[in-house]
């Protein structure tokens, strides 16, 4: 019973030894963390102010706290207030804002478009002029000295302004053997532009945009060939000539006897007064080769939206055996041509508004008269009644 009493005695008197060898051990384990800590070495800080929560506690000498700056020191951390600039034609200068638990640093900072220089937590960044009639961008980077974060930000900038009219045509010349050819121009401007005789006997032009595709057609004689068209603007300011050449065929080609027919270009007028009624003018374009003295039957069938033709009782209908017997709509004419190749710059036919649905398309055929073999078809020519 004394032995025990004994041994909760010296139990009693050896405590505060304890309490103030541990408090010595803490205050040298914290004085270590701290200077691991003002070193950069957080993850080495972290373990001795974890070892002072465990041995005296979480307040001792805010300990906790500091392990949880550790953590967080030691996870590299770089942002950027503004990753994509964008910025007028004019010089200037803006900044974007970096935050970082890292020392950092600018990278790729040689650029024709800017200047950049780091001020505090700040990156100024000086831009010129663009001259240029077309935009451009560049770009520099943050990043951490330890290499672990980099953030990159672009800058665009806008093109110059430009209050001048231009018009411009990528190509200004073309030549062509006697097949032909088809090529694509594009034309660059700041003003409202036409063209200038669309199509012609050599070529046909069409437009989509800022896109022309220009066709040379073949040429069936054998002397060489040229002619031009005209890229303007709608006030007349501006004028772009396209100049085109094109080669003969040989003898020996051009002298084939084999009947043939091109059909430039076909388009319609609405609504036009003819003989007391409403009608659909089309205008077509054509030439028909090695056909002299020989009927040629120049027909405009009208299709519906769904490809069938388009059909009417109407007693007026004129009929014959070589196109059909049918009541399918349709305007027709002979022509008889006066040489071996002949052409038809602006042929006309009319049909009735009445015979018309109110939308379709427009197919004209040549057709030789004595056999009924059609010589060639045009595109087709959609069209919508108001």
């Amino acid at each position: 019973m004394k032995r025990n009493w004994l041994i909760v005695l010296c139990g009693i008197m050896l405590m505060p030894f304890v309490s103030m060898h541990a408090d010595e051990d803490c205050d040298e384990t914290l004085a270590e963390a701290k200077k691991a800590y003002n070193a950069g070495e957080y993850t080495k800080a972290k373990k001795y102010f974890d070892y002072v929560v465990d041995v005296c506690g979480a307040s001792y000498g805010n300990a906790a706290s500091w392990s949880k700056k550790c953590k967080d020191a030691a996870t590299p951390k770089l942002s950027v207030s503004r990753t994509s600039i964008s910025v007028g034609a004019a010089s200037g200068t803006t900044s974007v804002t970096v935050t970082s638990n890292r020392t950092w640093k600018l990278s790729n900072t040689g650029s024709s478009l800017f200047t950049v220089s780091k001020n505090g937590d700040k990156v100024t960044i000086n831009y010129s002029a663009n001259s240029s009639t077309t935009s451009r961008s560049d770009y520099f980077d943050v990043v951490t000295t330890d290499g672990s974060k980099s953030v990159r930000v672009r800058i665009t900038q806008d093109a110059k302004e430009i209050t001048e009219p231009y018009l411009t045509v990528s190509q200004t010349s073309i030549s062509a053997s006697a097949s032909g050819t088809t090529k694509t121009l594009t034309v660059s401007s700041n003003i409202a532009w036409e063209v200038q005789y669309p199509s012609a006997t050599m070529y046909s032009v069409t437009r989509n945009g800022n896109t022309l595709t220009v066709t040379i057609k073949e040429n069936t004689r054998t002397e060489s060939r040229a002619d031009f068209f005209n890229v303007k603007a709608s006030d007349g300011s501006k004028l772009q000539k396209i100049s085109l050449s094109q080669s003969g065929k040989s003898s020996s080609s051009s002298s084939s006897t084999q009947k043939s027919a091109t059909v430039y270009s076909v388009s319609a007028d609405h609504n036009v007064m003819y003989n007391g009624e409403k009608c659909m003018k089309i205008h077509s374009h054509f030439s028909v080769y090695n056909m002299k003295g020989q009927k040629v039957y120049v027909i405009a069938w009208l299709y519906d939206n769904n490809n069938n033709y388009q059909t009417s009782y109407r007693t007026e209908a004129r009929y014959d055996h070589n196109i059909n017997d049918s009541h399918s709509v349709m305007a027709w004419e002979t022509v008889t041509p006066r040489y071996d190749n002949s052409e038809w710059k602006d042929y006309v036919l009319y049909l009735p508004n009445e015979l018309i649905s109110k939308s379709g398309y427009v197919v004209v055929e040549l057709r030789e008269y004595s056999t009924g073999k059609t010589l060639k078809k045009s595109e087709k020519i959609t069209f919508t009644l108001n």
